[in-house]
């Protein structure tokens, strides 16, 4: 039972001067209710600033290169895929079993094509339009055929074929780190091949960038 419902309560049954210690139970609720009151309006000011903490990793994060990369899944259930763009794409381990992983927002579509089916297939891209394409969760480019590319060497780079790994993926916060097996990898260009000046696109400081030039390990 909150304060405000007591006093009311109190002040029906005692229509004249209550006595002295319903006097003082009445006080104390309203103070408790006062303070409740407080203490919920600070909490929600709160939720919807972020703090200076917060501020200063997103600031500090924003000046590191993150790769672009899109992941795609088919739902069982749904006619057409679903896909979306990450910027948070890494390996986890290469031996004995290579296993990739990725960060995404809930709810998701995509994560919901990845948990029923199982796997999704993830494609390095090199080109601004393919990154709009998928910019939003849920959105799904033309040319996606069997979770790939269609349009090979016109916009993707590499791309690799993973098996969810439901008992390793966590959820953090409002994100679930997505954690996936890799069975099969390729690459857009022709079978086999690999252009070693082929550059891949990252995200940094709010913009789309391409990969740049090699530094020499000895440079200062």
């Amino acid at each position: 039972m909150n304060g405000s419902l007591c006093l009311l309560r109190l002040s029906a049954r005692y229509r004249g001067r209550p006595p002295l210690h319903v006097r003082f139970l009445s006080s104390s609720l309203r103070l408790a209710a006062e303070n409740n009151n407080k203490y919920n309006s600070k909490a929600n000011a709160e939720a919807k600033e972020p703090n200076s903490l917060t501020n200063s990793v997103r600031t500090l994060m924003r000046q590191v290169p993150h790769p672009l990369t899109v992941i795609i899944a088919q739902h069982p259930h749904q006619p057409t895929p679903s896909g979306l763009l990450v910027s948070s794409f890494n390996t986890v381990t290469l031996a004995p079993t290579p296993y990739v992983s990725f960060n995404l927002k809930l709810p998701s579509s995509t994560f919901a094509a990845i948990k029923a089916s199982g796997s999704f297939t993830a494609s390095a891209i090199n080109s601004a339009r393919l990154a709009r394409a998928f910019l939003n969760n849920g959105s799904v480019d033309p040319n996606v055929e069997n979770g790939t590319l269609v349009k090979r060497g016109r916009g993707g780079v590499w791309w690799m074929r993973c098996v969810w790994a439901r008992e390793k993926s966590t959820r953090v916060g409002d994100h679930l780190v997505v954690i996936g097996e890799v069975v099969q990898a390729g690459t857009y260009g022709a079978e086999g091949s690999h252009r070693a000046d082929e550059r891949r696109m990252v995200y940094m400081d709010g913009r789309y960038r391409a990969v740049g030039q090699v530094v020499d390990q000895d440079q200062d």
